[in-house]
């Protein structure tokens, strides 16, 4: 298997398992990381039953240290999970913004937020597309070259080996014999 397929295959199966984790986590118990950048834009991830939400403000005026918070989605919203006052509790892939103006130090500005909404079993099932196109294509292999070897053929490039020596004349493999 070619190390690229190989990596794809590693990088799909653990993010499967991450969000499927996520998701069967996210039933009974959420979390919320937050923080602000430098620029002074804040972040938001968090988990909800059946959700990932990723939020993002510009403008935002108050310092906000990187923090973890887990717990029930009422505790998440009383926390003040941004996304949680835009979103509510909604179904399905969703993207939300909304811009207030704020007062902070005698300064006024504008905040822009924008939430997306992403539901765990629609990420499960693009990152497992990666999984099921390589074993279709691994099974496909496996039966051209089964057949090819019931007929007769190279199994590397199909040429007749009927009157063939130990190795194809056409490709230079090895023969395999089909027993």
């Amino acid at each position: 298997m070619p190390i690229a397929r190989r990596l794809t295959v590693i990088f799909s199966s653990m993010m499967c398992g991450v969000l499927l984790v996520g998701f069967l986590r996210g039933i009974f118990i959420g979390d919320l990381l937050r923080w602000r950048t430098a620029r002074g834009t804040y972040f938001e991830i968090v988990t909800v039953p059946t959700q990932f939400r990723i939020s993002a403000a510009k403008n935002w005026p108050i310092a906000q240290p990187f923090s973890w918070i887990h717990g029930a989605y009422p505790e998440l919203s009383a926390a003040g999970a941004v996304g949680h006052h835009l979103m509510g509790i909604r179904t399905g892939l969703s993207s939300d913004s909304q811009s207030w103006r704020v007062n902070n130090n005698g300064t006024v500005g504008q905040v822009i937020v924008m939430t997306h909404a992403f539901p765990y079993p629609i990420l499960i099932v693009l990152t497992a597309i990666p999984l099921l196109l390589s074993w279709i294509s691994r099974r496909v292999l496996e039966r051209r070259a089964a057949q090819r070897r019931e007929r007769g053929l190279c199994v590397a490039c199909g040429y007749d080996l009927r009157a063939a020596g130990e190795r194809c004349s056409e490709c230079g493999s090895a023969i395999q014999n089909a027993g």
